[in-house]
């Protein structure tokens, strides 16, 4: 199959993948998350509020520059398929090409 089949029908999504198990960034997620618990207990009601509407803002920032640099890559990446395939003015001879 296709990986444009694969993105019509819904079987390849880049932006889901599952975290494995004692990786850099599942110990970093971890300790975010023990650090997030202890900063809540602390808190008060406005503060919790506060801290929690603060962290869905920097999740939506986040969205914003993830979906921004997966386009931009993306962009990038057909770029260097279009100059591979494209026509190039070698200054020099070129025995394995016709």
């Amino acid at each position: 199959m296709y990986v444009l089949d694969k993105l019509w029908r819904g079987t390849l999504s880049p932006n889901e993948q599952c975290i494995v198990h004692g990786s850099e960034y599942s110990d970093l997620r971890h300790k975010a998350a023990q650090l997030n618990k202890q900063i809540v207990s602390m808190l008060s009601d406005d503060g919790k509020r506060m801290l929690q509407e603060y962290q869905d803002l920097r999740e939506q920032m986040s969205y914003i520059s993830e979906e921004d640099m997966f386009v931009n890559g993306f962009r990038i990446g057909v770029g260097l398929l279009l100059d591979a395939v494209g026509t190039y003015e070698s200054q020099f001879v070129r025995y394995h090409e016709d």
